[in-house]
């Protein structure tokens, strides 16, 4: 059976694709909210209280599409506390609204574990999506090699569109 790929996504990747896809340019936000109602493009609810910050187009996607958000389980709280213990650096403790980051790789984390003790035809891959590139030696940990260090596979949106297949039309007026 091929393996199917869930996109657990960052809050850098969604305000990229805002700025960089416009919804009322490109049509991939359509394709996301195909992913969305297959429950393949998933998300952490702190990243919803991320980009509450901001009233504006890409709120409004996500509010239509709320069920990609992802409300925390008890292997899920495990995850991100294991992921701030080992990684104390990957947030700014100093914010009034925590970080999302160790909820996106705690999502991706667990739910890649709960699918090793599942039976043998499980045929999910959890993928965190993020803008964000691994951090120089020596710097803050990033989502990119937190993952690393938990063998979650990490790709930026570009790959996403590879992975799924994505052509979208270039060309003059």
């Amino acid at each position: 059976m091929p393996t199917s790929i869930v996109y657990c996504v960052d809050t850098s990747a969604l305000i990229d694709l805002k700025w960089w896809y416009p919804e009322d340019v490109f049509a991939v936000w359509d394709e996301l909210g195909k992913l969305v109602t297959s429950r393949r493009l998933i998300a952490p609810r702190q990243v919803l209280e991320e980009l509450k910050r901001k009233d504006d187009t890409l709120l409004k996607w996500v509010m239509k599409h709320r069920r990609m958000f992802c409300s925390l389980d008890e292997g899920q709280i495990a995850a991100v506390q294991e992921v701030e213990s080992r990684f104390p650096d990957l947030v700014d403790h100093m914010k009034q609204i925590p970080d999302a980051d160790p909820f996106v790789v705690g999502l991706a984390v667990a739910r890649q574990r709960a699918r090793s003790q599942d039976d043998l035809f499980t045929t999910h891959e959890h993928v965190v999506v993020t803008q964000e590139k691994l951090s120089a030696p020596g710097g803050r940990r990033r989502i990119p090699n937190v993952c690393q260090a938990y063998g979650v596979r990490w790709l930026p949106l570009i790959e996403m569109f590879r992975c799924e297949k994505w052509r979208f039309a270039t060309g003059g007026v």
